[in-house]
């Protein structure tokens, strides 16, 4: 009788910590966020996980929408079957023909579209003015870039999936046909972890990535200073900025990537900011003929 009270108590305590343990990977799963990217630069698009509690798409109920121009490069939505082609550059705060525009604030070599500059510039002073210690992650990204991006995150799933560099150098001989869907289907992996090349809003020159500078680099949004996190999704949109990629719309715009702002203008960004709508919600209503 003992001896099996003894062992109904000990399968009891294995069963409770198969569940800890089971619930605790689950929850890492969730927080955890996907980078993308080479060794020495903190950037990449995108998503970590579905969201099952996202919100409903904003019903347009009599709400008084500001009166803009949709087509205009600042209100652009860049996505996957939205691209942007490999020949637009934005008119950038830059080095160009012997003149010297300065960088981000704060930064060295991150340059932003030289009209919408100065409101991200008094977003960041003002964060520091706060007590905030902001860190550009990622801003203006080349369209060669991101296809160097891309393509490395893309050979490095086609390289898990156990193909070696022989069999990708033989792709495209009869004996590699095999190996070239193989290394299409690691493409097609890869633009769920690193948008491809004409697909990141980074191209536009209107979006930063902003972390908190003690912020580990591969680690969850959750670690940033909550304080930080939440000056920046109550007061961004004073400078016209709006939180691109939030994780309650992930259902809608395809990415989890909330500390990705845009440049929208502050009349936009206040409307969205008001009404709790994504991008994607707010764009459909300027051209209904729009599919996310």
């Amino acid at each position: 009788m003992i001896k099996r009270t003894l062992w109904l108590v000990v399968m009891a305590c294995l069963g409770i910590s198969l569940y800890t343990i089971v619930m605790e990977r689950s929850h890492q799963i969730e927080e955890q966020v996907i980078m993308g990217g080479v060794a020495g630069f903190a950037g990449n698009d995108y998503v970590s996980y579905a969201n099952p509690n996202a919100e409903p798409e904003v019903v347009d109920d009599g709400l008084n929408w500001p009166d803009i121009d949709i087509t205009l490069p600042q209100y652009s939505i860049v996505n996957n079957s939205s691209l942007l082609s490999s020949a637009f550059v934005p008119d950038l705060a830059m080095e160009e023909d012997g003149e010297t525009y300065a960088p981000i604030y704060g930064t060295k070599w991150q340059y932003f579209e030289a009209a919408a500059k100065p409101f991200l510039d008094k977003m960041l002073k003002d964060m520091e003015a706060a007590g905030f210690t902001p860190y550009i992650a990622s801003s203006y990204r080349t369209y060669s870039y991101q296809s160097q991006l891309f393509n490395t995150k893309a050979f490095g799933l086609f390289m898990e999936m156990g193909y070696t560099n022989k069999d990708y150098d033989e792709y495209g001989t009869e004996e590699g046909t095999e190996v070239y869907n193989a290394y299409q289907l690691a493409a097609e992996r890869a633009k769920k972890i690193t948008a491809p090349p004409g697909a990141s809003e980074h191209q536009l020159g209107l979006a930063v990535d902003i972390w908190d500078k003690e912020r580990p680099r591969l680690s969850s949004y959750t670690v940033m200073n909550e304080e930080f996190r939440n000056w920046l999704e109550e007061h961004s949109c004073e400078y016209g900025f709006i939180q691109r990629y939030p994780t309650n719309k992930l259902l809608r715009t395809g990415w989890d990537e909330p500390w990705h702002y845009r440049y929208v203008g502050i009349e936009v960004a206040t409307f969205i900011k008001n009404t709790g709508m994504c991008y994607e919600e707010f764009y459909k209503h300027y051209n209904p003929e729009f599919k996310e």
